[in-house]
């Protein structure tokens, strides 16, 4: 299951959030600061070394709210990655 971080903001959302995100593995976590992301960042598709985390971009819709997708990049490569978001 993910790992929800929470805060005074988010506290009360808990059921909710775990029923959008508890489908994922124990390698994500919600992020008391709102970022949906892996725990432990991915390896590099190219070199195989583990990325670093690098932000995140916001995703929303009209009426529904929005959501904080965190990203990544190889610090050999440059090369960018970001989380699925089929969930939204």
């Amino acid at each position: 299951m993910v790992s929800v971080n929470t805060n005074l903001n988010n506290f009360s959302y808990w059921e909710l959030l775990i029923a959008i995100f508890g489908e994922y593995s124990s390698d994500f976590e919600y992020t008391a600061t709102g970022i949906f992301r892996r725990a432990v960042p991915p390896l590099c598709l190219k070199c195989g070394t583990q990325m670093n985390y690098n932000g995140y971009n916001t995703y929303s819709k009209n009426g529904i709210g929005s959501v904080k997708i965190g990203r990544y990049i190889c610090s050999s490569y440059y090369e960018p990655c970001e989380e699925e978001r089929n969930f939204w």
